[in-house]
């Protein structure tokens, strides 16, 4: 006799993808990448200093297309991210992000 399984979306939501214990591991794994890309990170001319200190991470309970599952973010809020991140025709681009990227996806975090 086969059992048949009927998935409760709701409850499923909340035990899993939106639990207290999924948005600190979701902030752990950006928390990781903060510290890789501050270890990276370049913080002089061309580009301007304070792009080290501009690593902000957050994280909550309203990610997702529906705002209703844990996320976790790592930015950089300084003036001059973009071009760090992307380059300029006159200097080569870092992608200190894109790296950190990496790290928070790892299973070590």
């Amino acid at each position: 006799m086969a059992a048949k399984y009927n998935l409760d979306h709701a409850a499923f939501r909340e035990n899993l993808l939106n639990a207290p214990w999924m948005v600190q591991l979701m902030r752990r794994r950006a928390l990781a990448g903060k510290a890789y890309a501050e270890s990276v990170a370049p913080d002089a001319p061309p580009y301007g200093e304070g792009y080290i200190a501009s690593f902000e991470v957050e994280a909550g309970r309203d990610g997702g297309i529906h705002h209703d599952r844990a996320h976790a973010r790592l930015r950089n809020t300084s003036d001059h991210a973009r071009e760090v991140e992307w380059g300029t025709e006159r200097q080569a681009a870092s992608h200190v992000l894109i790296s950190a990227m990496d790290v928070m996806g790892g299973w070590e975090a």
